[in-house]
């Protein structure tokens, strides 16, 4: 279906995703030895037809513009509509919204301050996702249905991903029309929003002309929790691998489970195939005392050491006599002589020196930020 476009939100942070947030927006951490957050909303939505995709910015995005480019390896990289990447939204409200508070910047503030890109991308149905949520799923059965439903909108959601955080929790009732919604999990049959919505664009733009005239900054909170009684939301549950970018415990318990086969099965479905930017690195070298057990390695990685149940991105070195388990080293990291890593999150051009030991645990992983030597 080719009448369609996608509006990605890609400035959502966390203070709880500490110094992995810090020299990038939550959308552009790497996950998965290859991959950013950002890369299985946006292949999603290509995968769904979406020929035109808003990625909407706000600060710390410098990683998120090296990474995404000209939006080529997405094929996005047209003359007429494809990527777009917009402004900072808090920072550039446009003459015609000048009486709206745009210092707030939830994401009907995004909505609004993006008015003139959603009106003259043409498309009949907008498909709105948020860039830290990630998962591997098949748009458009969910877009025919919400044609055949008749619904204002379709909500995808997902039953509650634990995380003690705040998040839009629905409830429904037995045609899965939405009667609620909270920020907090409050009651049992409860869901959680995907931050995935399909509507027409034109019903997308009443609700930007809503959220303007009564001064809103939030979306499902603010005008949909006050449109409830009125529209017709219905929800459509996924029921694959979801992982929401929260926390740093969250990011690695859900970095972990790629470990899980069936999991690394859904997520990287090849009938609906997960892209991202293009690098060439050699195969990946294996020494002679190398010794890798149930662990995720990418291309360009040399191990003369042992590692177990890890994920090893691009270009990761492990020296002779190093031990990495239970850990996560991003791209281009480089772990020295004998040293001990146990539930280790190190991020990229990060330098282990000689015989070092750095233990964490699963509910506090220790993270080693970018660029640093320890």
């Amino acid at each position: 279906m080719n009448d369609v476009m996608g509006l990605l939100f890609a400035y959502s942070d966390s203070k709880r995703m500490g110094q992995l947030s810090v020299p990038r927006t939550t959308s552009s951490i790497p996950f998965g030895g290859n991959y950013r957050a950002l890369d299985f909303m946006l292949s999603n939505m290509v995968n769904a037809g979406c020929r035109d995709v808003g990625v909407v910015l706000r600060e710390g995005y410098q990683s998120l513009l090296d990474h995404l480019g000209s939006g080529r390896d997405w094929d996005l990289s047209r003359k007429n509509g494809g990527l777009v990447l917009l402004p900072p939204f808090g920072y550039n409200p446009t003459m015609e919204n000048r009486g709206y508070d745009a210092s707030v910047k939830g994401k009907m503030s995004a909505l609004i301050n993006n008015l003139s890109y959603i009106r003259n991308t043409r498309k009949k149905y907008v498909i709105l996702g948020e860039g830290r949520v990630i998962l591997n799923i098949r748009l458009e059965p969910f877009i025919d249905e919400h044609i055949r439903s008749g619904a204002d909108i379709t909500m995808v959601s997902a039953a509650p991903l634990g995380e003690s955080t705040r998040g839009i929790y629905v409830t429904t009732d037995e045609s899965s029309r939405v009667t609620d919604i909270n920020t907090y999990h409050s009651s049992p049959g409860q869901l959680e929003s995907l931050g995935i919505y399909i509507l027409e664009r034109t019903a997308l733009l009443d609700l930007i002309d809503y959220g303007i005239v009564n001064d809103m900054s939030y979306f499902e909170r603010g005008v949909l929790r006050t449109l409830l009684p009125e529209l017709h939301i219905h929800c459509k549950s996924h029921h694959g691998f979801v992982a929401k970018l929260q926390t740093i415990e969250g990011y690695f318990n859900s970095s972990m489970e790629l470990l899980d086969r069936n999991v690394r099965r859904d997520l990287f479905n090849p009938d609906n195939p997960i892209y991202t930017r293009v690098r060439d690195f050699v195969a990946t070298y294996y020494g002679d005392e190398s010794d890798v057990t149930n662990s995720l390695v990418a291309d360009g990685c040399h191990i003369e050491g042992k590692v177990e149940n890890s994920i090893l991105f691009r270009g990761v070195h492990i020296a002779p006599g190093a031990v990495v388990k239970n850990s996560i080293v991003m791209t281009n990291g480089k772990i020295g002589k004998n040293t001990f890593l146990n539930y280790i999150i190190a991020d990229k051009l990060v330098t282990v020196t000689d015989d070092s030991m750095l233990v964490g645990s699963t509910r506090f992983p220790v993270v080693i930020n970018k660029g640093h030597t320890v």
